[in-house]
């Protein structure tokens, strides 16, 4: 008999700002009730005013490689999703230059599900280097008002094949096959000018607006058009899925921003399907997005985004 997601255990890893104690404390609360087994980081143990224990960031380097290591451990989730997560995956990469086996330390990250949202999407864009997978869309502060996101992954690595579906604005209908990557915008923008990032060509592009906020005005989408534009010149890119868009604006403007947004597809080296309000970010917290797995993606011309991978 195959695994159930009761046997599975979830690694607890701090590698951004921690959250506030009692956010934290309720999110552990969340995972012990529904019996859960967890490792959380002793960099994220509470003090007696159930505030965080703060730690340099080299013994968060130390901590994390431990629950890496740990084979017991089948998922890794952030505490939080938040600034710091840049300067930990820069400190995690000088870490490794002093270390001789990096096929191990690859090994380990591949026998790990990555789960990461918002800013702690430069951990997983720099893991997916060493072949790591996971999910974008959750943390644990999250989890903690909000059954779905942990128990799908849990689920969906028990089964070891799973799909979802979404409705969402189809702007050029199709197919593709290969790894989807992507995550924050603005930490995607900025971790693809570094050498810290996995090359994105050949790779279905998926951006999450971002910032807590859905688009606001035409100047927003300029940037965001733009930002895609910059990323991905010269670059074969298999498909594009852009989070919700619910903008702060008239009609008129919304019209205009989508006029913007063909005008820069035409420009783009797409080879596949283009979409439009994907449910999966900071606005819609119940989606989850497969990052680097072989992923087979169908956007039909009724609007359904199908997704569909294998472990």
């Amino acid at each position: 008999m195959g695994k159930t997601s009761r046997d599975l255990k979830i690694g607890i890893i701090d590698v951004s700002n921690a959250p506030p104690g009692t956010t934290l404390e309720r999110g552990i609360r969340w995972l012990e009730r529904r019996k859960i087994d967890y490792r959380l980081s002793p960099t994220l143990m509470l003090d007696e005013q159930c505030s965080p224990l703060f730690c340099q960031i080299d013994r968060k380097i130390e901590a994390f490689m431990e629950m890496l290591l740990d084979e017991s451990i089948n998922v890794m989730l952030p505490a939080a999703g938040d600034y710091g997560c840049a300067a930990f995956v820069h400190a995690l990469d000088k870490h490794l230059n002093t270390i001789t086996d990096r096929a191990g330390f690859a090994g380990a990250v591949c026998s790990k599900v990555f789960v990461v949202f918002s800013d702690t999407t430069a951990l997983l864009l720099y893991l997916m280097r060493f072949g790591a997978r996971g999910f974008y869309g959750r943390n644990l502060s999250i989890d903690a008002g909000d059954s779905s996101g942990v128990n799908l992954v849990l689920d969906w690595l028990a089964k070891k094949q799973c799909c979802s579906h979404y409705h969402v604005e189809s702007c050029s209908p199709g197919e593709a096959k290969g790894h989807i990557l992507g995550g924050d915008w603005r930490v995607l923008s900025t971790m693809v000018s570094t050498q810290l990032c996995c090359p994105i060509d050949g790779s279905i592009l998926f951006i999450d607006n971002g910032g807590g906020k859905a688009w606001y005005g035409n100047e927003t989408v300029f940037r965001l058009l733009e930002d895609i534009h910059r990323m991905t010149e010269g670059k074969e890119i298999r498909g594009l899925l852009v989070g919700e868009i619910k903008p702060q604006v008239s009609s008129e403007d919304l019209l205009l921003s989508l006029d913007m947004f063909d005008f820069y597809l035409s420009k783009l080296n797409i080879s596949g399907p283009v979409t439009l309000s994907v449910p999966v970010g900071h606005k819609q917290l119940f989606g989850l997005m497969p990052l680097g797995f072989d992923t087979d993606i169908k956007l039909s011309d009724d609007s359904m985004l199908s997704l569909a991978w294998e472990w």
